[in-house]
């Protein structure tokens, strides 16, 4: 069919080979129901509404507020913690909300299962986190010194505004706790679910496995919006992909997303010079 049946214990491919370690009590369930097809309708529907939401609707309930205390600065409302909050949990229930809305109106089966909260090999998953965290590490180094070289330090990933989580909630102790639970916890549960669990499986159960990690894995780049980003985080994407094609669970990816985002959260609190 794709090339992503298994019938064992997992694969001595690096890459392509029998995709996933399955459980003893894996079964038809696990299989993912939803096509490619539905996948990019997903991805298109989350965008329009995710757009929809920025040029229409945020501007319209700031105006509205504005109109009721003329008082309030509206760059001043638009930035403080409490609407950065509230954006924030909007785009995260744009995400889950659509696609899951889509997935159920289309009468698929989805459970934990089906999105690839499954058991597996634990020190197999872990030598595997390591082996995707010291790549996509070597990797950022390596990229970052060619694009210092050619391009200057203002060309840098790091650099990029949206990356400087201090922010979003101010530098406090308690803006630091809300920043590493927002950033750290909630995000990479919420996108590896999404990226991960519904639009990278789908692909890979159509296209197979490299061909689905290089097509979600740009759909995740995209995602993040600034050109900066977009090869850092597609070589990260398709290392989250790997990891859960290897393992068979998205706890692994989202292990290493909690891992690489937790490290950027403190490490830029202890020293916001350097962010």
């Amino acid at each position: 069919m794709n090339g992503t049946e298994n019938s064992g214990g997992g694969s001595w491919d690096l890459l392509q080979g029998k995709p996933e370690f399955r459980a003893p009590d894996a079964d038809a369930s696990d299989e993912v129901p939803w096509s490619g097809k539905d996948v990019f309708v997903i991805v298109g529907l989350v965008a329009l509404t995710l757009l929809a939401f920025a040029l229409f609707f945020i501007p319209a309930i700031i105006a509205l507020i504005v109109a009721i205390n003329p008082g309030t600065d509206r760059t001043t409302l638009a930035n403080s913690d409490v609407v950065v909050t509230l954006l924030l949990l909007l785009q995260w229930a744009i995400m889950l909300g659509v696609a899951f809305t889509y997935l159920k109106n289309k009468g698929y089966q989805v459970n934990p299962r089906t999105l690839g909260f499954k058991g597996t090999r634990l020190w197999r998953a872990a030598g595997l986190v390591l082996l995707v965290l010291i790549g996509s590490n070597i990797f950022d180094m390596v990229y970052g010194a060619l694009i210092e070289n050619l391009f200057g330090s203002d060309k840098l990933p790091s650099q990029v505004p949206t990356q400087n989580v201090t922010d979003l909630f101010g530098t406090s102790i308690f803006a630091m706790i809300l920043t590493f639970i927002a950033v750290a916890i909630v995000t990479p549960m919420v996108e590896e679910l999404f990226f991960r669990g519904i639009v990278h499986r789908g692909l890979e159960h159509r296209y197979g496995f490299i061909p689905g990690a290089l097509m979600s894995s740009f759909i995740f780049s995209l995602a993040h919006v600034d050109y900066r980003l977009f090869i850092p985080i597609f070589v990260l994407g398709f290392g989250l992909a790997f990891l859960v094609h290897r393992t068979g669970t998205i706890w692994s990816s989202i292990s290493v997303h909690f891992l690489v985002n937790s490290v950027g959260v403190i490490a830029q609190f202890v020293s916001p010079g350097n962010s």
